[in-house]
């Protein structure tokens, strides 16, 4: 069965997740591509082994990955966040496609902040982007993720 994949993209705390669900609500198949990322990060993966080169701070014995460290360090560095990129992408981008194409509906909805960057537009026939003002958006990410304005700003400086 051939799939309509939309890609769904804005800047954190525009309203993704308000529009996504939406178009659950019409149907679509919705693939969080921020628990995409978590899953392929989770303790002891082949993702966390190959970041773990990269960033040892960062993890533990178990490669269990803090990602509040690796975020303070990657979004205060352009290249290190380069590097996070690179290696993390292919991985996130590979269950993308087996999520795509295990799926039984027709119609898939990439929830993916990073869509572009990461390369998952290729994966899309449309894409939708969500804008946000900015003040709206520094509320929403400091109380829906607890971290402070500071860090919430270099997270916003980094897309």
């Amino acid at each position: 069965m051939k799939k309509t994949v939309v890609g769904l993209t804005g800047q954190s705390g525009a309203g993704k997740t308000t529009i996504s669900d939406a178009f659950r609500e019409n149907g679509f198949e919705i693939i969080n591509c921020d628990l995409v990322a978590r899953e392929v990060t989770n303790a002891d993966s082949k993702c966390c082994k190959e970041l773990a080169k990269l960033f040892p701070s960062c993890f533990d014995e178990n490669y269990s990955l803090d990602r509040q460290k690796l975020g303070e360090i990657v979004f205060s560095d352009k290249n290190k966040l380069q590097m996070l990129n690179d290696t993390i992408y292919p991985f996130i981008n590979k269950l993308i496609d087996e999520k795509i194409n295990a799926t039984e509906s027709e119609f898939v909805l990439l929830d993916a902040p990073t869509l572009f960057e990461a390369g998952a537009d290729k994966l899309c026939c449309v894409i939708v982007s969500v804008v946000a003002d900015f003040g709206i958006r520094l509320e929403r990410i400091t109380k829906r993720d607890g971290i402070s304005a500071e860090l919430a700003k270099k997270r916003f400086s980094s897309q």
